[in-house]
C-alpha cells in the first residue's frame, strides 16, 4: 500500500469489507474447530463483534461518511448501525436489539479481558446469522 495517499483513499469502503469479512468467516472456522482452551468463546465473540462493527463502518463509508465521521462513532454498534439505517441499511428492530446487548454488560471488553459476574450476551447463531446478512446487504450496496 502506498503511504504517500491520504488516510482517506487508504481506508475505502471496499476494504472494510473486506476485513469484515474475514473476521466474520474467521469467527465461523474457529466455532467450527472447538478448539481446546479455558475461554473458546471470548476469540469468537471478538471477531464476531469486529466484524459487525467493520460491516456497518463499510457500508456508512460507502455513503459518503468521512473517516472524522467514523471516528465519531468510535466503536459503538448501535450508533453505528442507526447511522447505517439513516442511510438506507435494511435493518429490523431484532438486530437492534442484539446490538444493544452487544453494546450491554461491557460485552466487547469480556472479549478481551477476563471480567467475572453474571452477564447476557448474543448467542453464536444470532451473530452468525447477523453477519451472512450484512455480508449480502452491503455486498451487493457496494
Amino acid at each position: 500500500m502506498n503511504d504517500s495517499l491520504p488516510p482517506e483513499d487508504r481506508t475505502p469502503a471496499i476494504g472494510l469489507f473486506n476485513f469484515a469479512r474475514s473476521y466474520w468467516r474467521s469467527s465461523e472456522q474457529l466455532r467450527v474447530s472447538k478448539p481446546d482452551v479455558t475461554h473458546p468463546d471470548a476469540p469468537i465473540l471478538f471477531l464476531f463483534y469486529q466484524a459487525i462493527e467493520l460491516y456497518l463502518k463499510a457500508f456508512l463509508r460507502n455513503a459518503g461518511y468521512d473517516l472524522k465521521q467514523l471516528k465519531g462513532i468510535s466503536h459503538q454498534i448501535s450508533k453505528a448501525a442507526q447511522a447505517a439505517k439513516g442511510e438506507g441499511l435494511q435493518l429490523i428492530q431484532a438486530d437492534f436489539e442484539l446490538l444493544s446487548l452487544i453494546d450491554s454488560y461491557d460485552n466487547v471488553i469480556r472479549t478481551r479481558y477476563i471480567t467475572t459476574g453474571a452477564y447476557s450476551r448474543p448467542e453464536d447463531e444470532e451473530l452468525s446469522d447477523f453477519c451472512q446478512h450484512l455480508d449480502q446487504s452491503v455486498g451487493k450496496r457496494l
